[in-house]
């Protein structure tokens, strides 16, 4: 009996292949440990073996993931192009895990934020309640004209808006040279403002790391090909690490810096006063 050609295609079985599992086999070919490639790929190793594991669930969203399996799968020397053809448009999310995300969006007015707002209604109206009174004492002593102005003091959010209230001048005959004068209220000062300092533009994938000077990561993450990142801070001098450097071009206060002398094995080091 013949088979007809129709019969074989729906009998036969495309089964995807497995991301996570050529690149681990790939890498054990090579070698390497998983301590060995999150030193090469500048990645976490819980990153790495979420990965080999196809646990798409505990890694950013597809387009990392995307860049993620063509760097490894370059420093493997390995074709990619299979491998991103098999990832999965979107990766499948249980429901615990998207109300854990969900929850992450939405905002929650704690204790210590009721405190605050009380403070400020109380201070307000501490300081409309001296201004009355110093105006109600000083009207049952004289007759003169009182001369007043209230100035609104405009604030950051993070200090309490107050009414600063100027001295009170009487005008008579029988008025008491030691008016009465009320204390204005001074507000913290503004925190210093962000300056954008460093930025990047990413010809290729590349992984970057920035650090002020009391150590603190301003920015540590992979940036894909064709973007563009701006890196903000005031505490210089600043501590760079570029992967696929060659790739990368920096500029430090608008000045463009050239990353070939401070390059070694593709990844850039250097200080930035």
């Amino acid at each position: 009996m013949d088979i007809q050609p129709d019969n074989i295609l729906k009998n036969t079985t495309v089964q995807k292949i497995s991301v996570g599992a050529t690149l681990r086999a790939a890498r054990e070919r090579a070698g390497l440990s998983l301590t060995d490639v999150a030193g090469h790929l500048k990645f976490a190793q819980r990153q790495i073996e979420a990965l080999e594991a196809d646990d798409f669930i505990h890694l950013p969203e597809m387009p990392f993931v995307r860049g993620f399996v063509r760097n490894y799968a370059k420093l493997l020397q390995i074709d990619a192009a299979p491998l991103l053809v098999a990832l999965p448009d979107s990766p499948t999310k249980t429901v615990d895990a998207l109300l854990v995300m969900k929850s992450k969006n939405v905002p929650f007015l704690g204790v210590y934020a009721a405190r605050k707002y009380n403070i400020v209604w109380l201070a307000g109206g501490l300081v409309v309640a001296l201004v009355l009174a110093i105006f109600v004492w000083l009207s049952n002593g004289t007759n003169a004209v009182f001369k007043t102005k209230v100035v609104e003091v405009s604030l950051p959010a993070s200090a309490i808006s107050v009414t600063q209230a100027t001295t009170v001048v009487p005008q008579g005959d029988n008025v008491d040279s030691s008016a009465a004068q009320a204390t204005p209220v001074v507000a913290d000062a503004e925190p210093a403002r962000l300056v954008t300092l460093v930025r990047m533009v990413f010809e290729e994938d590349a992984w970057v790391e920035v650090m002020d000077k009391d150590g603190a990561v301003l920015m540590a993450q992979l940036n894909l090909a064709g973007s563009e990142r701006n890196v903000r801070g005031i505490n210089s001098p600043f501590t760079v690490k570029i992967g696929n450097a060659s790739k990368v071009q920096l500029f430090y206060k608008g000045q463009q810096v050239d990353l070939t002398p401070h390059s070694r094995a593709g990844v850039a080091r250097l200080t930035l006063e």
